[in-house]
């Protein structure tokens, strides 16, 4: 039986309070999925991919302390850094990016001191320059 079905037949049997075969039904879907990665899962289900990368390098819990989870994580925390640097770094860009849209009028008329006299040249205030 294909994996819609079985889901579809779980889903009716749980609606109509037939625990045995709710029982079955789940233990066919558990053998699917078993050793299976959340990928692997995702298309045996004709799942969307929803998780961010951020959400995707989540640290596991390590109720046992696995070592291959401690590595995994610390794997997971230095990728998760690298994404932060890479946010930062776009950030830097698109920061570098802003144009000035002012004018060439309104950049005279700045420096002028047509802002209402705030940083005229000669003045004790210190004079901006753009």
């Amino acid at each position: 039986m294909d994996t819609k079905r079985l889901c579809e037949l779980t889903s009716a049997a749980d609606s109509l309070q037939l625990k045995p075969l709710v029982d079955l039904t789940s233990r066919a879907l558990a053998r699917i999925i078993e050793g299976k990665t959340p990928e692997e899962i995702r298309e045996i289900f004709h799942l969307p991919d929803d998780l961010t990368e951020e959400e995707k390098l989540e640290p596991l819990k390590n109720t046992t302390d696995d070592p291959r989870i401690r590595l995994l994580n610390r794997l997971y925390a230095k990728k998760r850094k690298e994404l932060k640097e890479r946010e930062k770094q776009k950030n830097i860009e698109v920061e570098e990016e802003r144009v000035d849209d002012r004018s060439v009028d309104d950049l005279l008329s700045f420096i002028n001191g047509g802002d209402g006299g705030m940083f005229r040249f000669g003045s004790s205030l210190p004079c901006l320059f753009i």
